[in-house]
């Protein structure tokens, strides 16, 4: 185990898991503010959301090293990105940045084979050997992908209600639920900050309103998920499929379905990561 101070991070869209580690404490301290996508947020909005939400019980300058995974930080400029927001966030310490789907993978299977899965305001998915990612899908985001998440459910939900074919009940308890305009809707699709966040604000009403067809577009979603990406995956019936994240979590039952459906086999649903992650990057370091 490391002997500096370390903050380790699990960012998605929607939030950021944190926690400190400090050697001469046997306390862990954990925490969570916004969550820090750097293809929606500038390196400055990022460290300006550090400053104002973590609430640290040190000095900033006293912790030594950060280990951040986090949605959106698959490639380098977008690494980059993150690193000059966390370089002045914690001028002290040396910075570790890596995609979300690599906290999963090696948090999830550190000592194992297997898929990872995450499934939460966006998706994605992996093929894991003892915690190394050695094949993964392409990672589209809400435009172009993200079957199998909140963002795509919310997207499918919103699109039927606006195009005037979601079912009568259901659109009665869409508009009381979403009282905004469809023309202030539209807006917010195309000119909102954070779109993914958006549309993924939509999916709840499947969780709340279980219907035949909230439930179908759930599974539909979930189903687009396994084709699209699972079955890409190299014998990934030989594998034990994990998924984390909250939206996997809540519709567990539908994620369970699709994917022994389509002969699979899952080990877990785990909500939030970040205890598993930082207990194989400490058993590791």
């Amino acid at each position: 185990m490391t002997s500096k101070i370390t903050l380790i991070a699990d960012s998605g869209s929607s939030k950021t898991d944190w926690k400190l580690f400090i050697p001469d404490e046997a306390k862990v301290y954990e925490f969570r503010t916004k969550g820090l996508n750097p293809y929606y947020l500038s390196a400055e909005s990022i460290y300006l959301t550090i400053e104002d939400e973590l609430e640290l019980p040190i000095s900033e300058k006293k912790i030594e090293g950060v280990i951040f995974f986090g949605a959106g930080c698959s490639t380098e400029s977008k690494r980059k990105d993150m690193k000059t927001a966390l370089i002045a966030a914690f001028p002290n310490a040396e910075i570790d940045v890596k995609s979300d789907i690599e906290g999963a993978a090696l948090g999830i299977c550190p000592d194992k084979d297997g898929i990872v899965c995450i499934s939460g305001t966006g998706s994605n998915a992996c093929v894991v050997h003892r915690g190394k990612i050695v094949e993964r899908a392409p990672s589209l985001g809400i435009w172009l992908g993200d079957e199998g998440s909140a963002g795509h459910i919310g997207k499918q939900l919103l699109s039927d209600y606006l195009a005037g074919i979601m079912p009568p009940n259901e659109t009665q308890l869409f508009q009381k639920k979403y009282p905004e305009s469809k023309e202030g809707m539209l807006d917010n699709v195309y000119r909102h900050k954070f779109p993914n966040k958006y549309l993924a604000s939509f999916a709840v009403f499947a969780s709340e309103n279980v219907t035949n067809y909230t439930q179908q577009v759930v599974k539909q979603s979930y189903q687009l998920f396994v084709e699209k990406y699972l079955l890409r995956l190299p014998a990934w019936k030989n594998y034990p499929v994990f998924f984390v994240g909250k939206t996997a979590s809540v519709f567990s039952d539908i994620v369970r379905e699709v994917i022994v459906g389509f002969g699979g086999n899952l080990a877990d649903i785990i909500e939030t990561p970040i205890h598993f992650i930082a207990k194989s990057y400490y058993k590791q370091n």
